[in-house]
């Protein structure tokens, strides 16, 4: 996200946010989108295997990151389109958090 927003701020990439799912919270996005045992598309799918301690302090050690991202991130960028997510579609950047 943060690679996405700084190309944004930077003008060298463009996001129109263009999506059916605009100004929607998350959870009115996922139950529009998602199917019954929605799979985890391929590559979202850790593939490092591992018990499940290692995979919770690997996402638990990122908080730190995503707390700074949320502090860089200005109010009025908030609704500004992120990358797509795969099974999602296009989401903005409050979307996105509120997702993770």
């Amino acid at each position: 996200m943060w690679k996405t927003l700084h190309a944004i701020r930077g003008g060298t990439m463009e996001r129109k946010y263009e999506s059916n799912h605009r100004e929607m919270p998350i959870e009115q996005v996922i139950q529009l989108t998602w199917q019954p045992k929605e799979q985890v598309p391929a590559v979202a799918v850790p593939r490092f295997g591992g018990p499940m301690l290692f995979w919770k302090s690997s996402l638990h050690s990122l908080q730190e990151v995503l707390d700074t991202f949320g502090e860089d991130l200005k109010e009025d960028e908030l609704r500004v389109q992120a990358h797509p997510h795969p099974i999602l579609g296009a989401l903005d950047f409050q979307q996105r958090l509120e997702f993770l």
